[in-house]
């Protein structure tokens, strides 16, 4: 029995020590997530900015700092949540001495969703390894800790052969904005497309979240106030080809919750969704401009921000 067991030491000794080193070399300088390259770009910009737009993949998109005339970040990501938003601003916000204005997205999933309680869980887990935030729910330690669990082989092996200089997030520019090319016809901007999207964010709304995601954006709304840092709250453009499909029971209720947010807290309410001076050649898909569209909708912020 003692031999067996010294012979699995001498085989897990190894494997373990690989595992060790290879997750050492994922979490490296040189591999790039989107989330690492906000926190080091948000430390580079931080005595400097003065608007902070925040948000999920429809603002990570949609809003290009460029075009913003007062210095601005996007600090916006794929599927991050109200609860995300908060713990990036109350670790920020204070190292920020020139922060003036913060913009918090709205969309038509927001009050509805967590991150936690879907199948992008694991986008919390990067969370926790670059900013240290811990995950709205329970995880595992090895979900909280493993670069390759969220990586997934095929990205690990990439990164590998790159000597673990790598970028996963390349279209992401140093102001948070995540370029997108337009595309050459409109095959990905139609009413099946549209509908499709609309079902997958109807699997992962749930009303249960609608409390705990009032309660967030309240407490982030008075933190950012205490700091006499104003407020405003935002949606994004859309198709028509994904609001047809929306059901009316979840926008009564957003709109009603966005509206009371705004009345309560005395803050604007800027809603571009229904926007008409958008085309179909501003989008890639039915809810996420692209860089036209990205000009477009950032430079009609940066307008209206002239009189706030």
């Amino acid at each position: 029995m003692i031999k067996l067991l010294r012979r699995i030491g001498l085989f897990l000794i190894p494997v373990i020590l690989f595992i060790l080193v290879l997750e050492l070399s994922l979490g490296s300088e040189g591999v790039l997530n989107s989330n690492r390259k906000k926190k080091n770009a948000i430390k580079a910009h931080q005595d400097s900015v003065e608007i902070l737009f925040m948000g999920s993949s429809q603002s990570l998109k949609g809003i290009n700092p460029k075009f913003i005339s007062a210095p601005s970040f996007n600090f916006a990501n794929v599927s991050q949540s109200f609860y995300l938003d908060f713990e990036l601003l109350k670790k920020y916000a204070s190292e920020m001495p020139k922060l003036k204005k913060v913009f918090l997205a709205v969309s038509y999933h927001s009050f509805f969703t967590q991150l936690s309680d879907s199948e992008e869980a694991w986008r919390e887990d990067l969370y926790t390894l670059e900013y240290k935030i811990p995950a709205s729910a329970k995880r595992s330690f090895v979900q909280q800790n493993s670069y390759f669990t969220i990586y997934g082989l095929k990205a690990t092996l990439k990164i590998i052969t790159s000597g673990f200089q790598y970028d996963l997030a390349k279209r992401i520019n140093k102001n948070g904005y995540e370029n997108n090319k337009p595309l050459l016809d409109s095959s990905k901007v139609n009413d099946s497309v549209g509908e499709k999207r609309i079902e997958y964010h109807h699997e992962i709304m749930k009303r249960k979240w609608v409390n705990t995601n009032i309660s967030t954006v309240e407490k982030m709304i008075e933190f950012l106030q205490e700091k006499d840092i104003k407020v405003y709250l935002y949606t994004t453009p859309t198709t028509a080809h994904y609001r047809k499909f929306q059901a009316k029971e979840y926008s009564v209720t957003n709109d009603s919750i966005t509206n009371l947010l705004s009345n309560k807290y005395n803050i604007p309410y800027f809603d571009f969704e229904n926007s008409n001076i958008f085309t179909w050649k501003d989008f890639n898909d039915t809810d996420h401009t692209n860089d036209l569209g990205a000009e477009k909708f950032s430079k009609l912020l940066n307008q209206v921000l002239q009189n706030y």
